[in-house]
């Protein structure tokens, strides 16, 4: 075990001469800790200081990871999605993220929004009110496809990136709870 690992590091400064205008480095005697104990990874937040969005927690002021919020969500779509449409439900909801992938955001709600089944329909409401829920500028729009549509199409690229990722870990948990919930047959 490094018996230095735990020490704090010595900062290194530059100081410029006036009178000749060189720069030296020196090791400032002044130790600075690396990290704080409340900051393990320096940059990276590993839970969400907001409150959740969807309430709920062990208590309060008790932050819900991202992945357990878009997992409360995830949890009541797949449950309404396989009771209701049963297998038809499951299957569109296991494809959805490979035509986003392969199609973008846009595309694929036009596609369910065109399909005309009530399984997909289902499908594009759990993603246009999960998203609602997630992206906190989306919040004040409508809940409808052309709303939704008109935002994205007016977002900035960074808006509609963050879109399309929230829809596809939110499918990565509906996908995961309706192999769980089974939907081998309508209901």
């Amino acid at each position: 075990m490094n018996q230095h690992a735990n020490q704090p590091r010595a900062k290194l400064t530059t100081n410029k001469n006036p009178q000749d205008g060189n720069k030296a480095s020196t090791l400032n005697p002044q130790r600075t800790e690396s990290r704080t104990a409340s900051e393990p990874y320096p940059g990276k937040r590993r839970h969400s200081t907001e409150p959740s969005p969807t309430g709920g927690g062990q208590g309060e002021g008790t932050p819900q990871t991202l992945d357990q919020q878009r997992a409360k969500l995830a949890w009541g779509y797949a449950q309404e999605g396989i009771k209701q449409y049963g297998s038809d439900y499951k299957n569109l909801a296991k494809g959805a993220p490979a035509l986003i992938m392969g199609s973008g955001l846009m595309p694929t709600m036009a596609f369910y929004e065109g399909k005309k089944s009530d399984p997909a329909k289902a499908l594009l409401r759990h993603l246009i009110c999960g998203l609602h829920e997630r992206i906190p500028t989306i919040n004040h729009q409508e809940k409808d496809f052309p709303s939704f549509m008109k935002y994205l199409q007016n977002s900035l690229s960074q808006d509609y990136l963050r879109a399309t990722d929230e829809a596809l870990e939110l499918l990565k948990w509906i996908r995961q709870f309706v192999d769980a919930l089974g939907g081998d047959s309508n209901a």
